[in-house]
């Protein structure tokens, strides 16, 4: 079902976010 796919995209983005977004800066401050 297309809501299953949708739950689990926001599920993933979720976690990847605060991952992502963390990193990101590191990256710019380090650089």
């Amino acid at each position: 079902t297309p809501r299953l796919e949708e739950y689990l995209s926001n599920i993933r983005a979720a976690i990847t976010g605060p991952i992502l977004l963390p990193a990101y800066f590191f990256r710019v401050l380090s650089s």
